[in-house]
């Protein structure tokens, strides 16, 4: 009985050696734990890092990429004096970084006033975005000169905006002073001009031309309107010095005649892109609320009937697409004795002679 007893515990003595501990086995799953990296809550693995973008603890945040504008214009480099500043088109590249903060530093010219911030607000880089600076942030825009725009941004990480030849972010607005004939050319005129004592109301001018080598001057399916496109209708504090023909945007606007382009130009508060133009025939042609930047010609240059001026749009003081023409005598706004007459029967006239008509 001695003898069993002490084999037994002998038994006893070598299980318990060759067994693992039981708390081994419930933590490594029969698998010894790892004493390296890898654990999510410590080591030196790559897991229990922090997210510092790709930094070690404690090391400057070391950008593989510059942040740079790779698109940064306006929609009109030009303006009128006491214009709104155009829109502004940024396109911020950083593939290290997904959003950035930028503004733009406006500066007027000399004696223009002091430059002013204009906060864009955090945008997403790599995405072209187009905003309308806000009036009451900006100089006033009534000196006339060169603004200086200038683009900046700054990431989370500190990163500014790196400026190359090719991806500067500055940008330049002129500001040009407003065209004494063109004030009020269009809806806004004045009422039409009386004719000085004297002078003829019924002059060979004045008279509508018949001639084989003309063109309607909107070259696409048009209407006269109504009642209130008519020349002569009331308008708030004048009256209507043309003639409305509405086209769909976009229809081209040619000469009905030969002639000399006297004046182009553009007026945002009333005739928008418009045309000016002296008739062979000896009396003087304007187009109003062309679509923006369709004018074709030139001041000074040579056209024939057909010749194409614009397109047919809604610019300025234009509620719809539509061509405003009218017709002077005595010149388009050279003197006292230049004034509108009635261009319907004319019109009529030359789209029963054009061909296409």
């Amino acid at each position: 009985m001695r003898y069993r007893a002490i084999l037994l515990g002998l038994s006893v003595l070598a299980a318990a050696t060759l067994l693992p501990a039981a708390g081994a086995w419930a933590t490594s799953g029969g698998v010894a734990v790892p004493t390296g990296g890898g654990s999510s809550t410590g080591g030196s693995g790559s897991a229990g890092k922090p997210d510092n973008g790709g930094a070690s603890a404690g090391t400057k945040y070391k950008p593989r990429h510059r942040l740079v504008a790779t698109v940064f214009t306006l929609a009109d480099t030009t303006i009128t004096a006491g214009q709104s500043a155009p829109k502004v088109t940024v396109l911020l590249t950083q593939p290290d970084v997904p959003k950035v903060v930028a503004y733009v530093q406006v500066t007027p010219p000399s004696g223009g006033g002091k430059a002013v911030r204009v906060d864009l607000g955090t945008i997403s880089t790599g995405k072209k975005r187009t905003f309308t600076l806000p009036k009451g942030k900006l100089p006033a825009m009534t000196a006339t000169g060169a603004y200086a725009l200038r683009l900046s941004a700054v990431s989370p990480q500190g990163q500014t905006l790196t400026r190359t030849e090719r991806s500067p972010g500055r940008a330049t607005l002129q500001v040009k002073a407003k065209p004494v004939a063109v004030e009020t050319p269009d809806d806004t005129s004045p009422d039409v001009i009386t004719p000085e004592p004297g002078q003829s109301k019924s002059t060979p001018t004045e008279a509508p031309s018949s001639s084989s080598s003309v063109r309607f001057p909107v070259a696409g399916s048009h209407t006269f309107g109504g009642s209130g496109s008519r020349f002569g209708v009331g308008r708030v504090g004048h009256t209507h010095q043309g003639q409305d023909v509405a086209a769909d945007t976009g229809t081209p606007v040619v000469a009905p005649t030969s002639g000399e382009i006297t004046v182009v130009g553009y007026q945002a508060s009333a005739a928008g892109e418009w045309v000016a133009m002296h008739s062979s025939d000896g009396r003087d042609f304007f187009f109003a609320h062309c679509v923006r930047h369709s004018t074709a010609v030139g001041e000074g240059d040579d056209v024939r009937a057909g010749t194409h001026l614009c397109d047919v749009g809604e610019t300025g003081d234009a509620s719809g697409p539509h061509l405003h023409f009218e017709i002077w005598v005595n010149g388009w706004r050279t003197s006292s004795k230049s004034h509108p007459i009635d261009p319907l029967p004319q019109l009529k006239l030359w789209q029963a002679a054009d061909p296409k008509w």
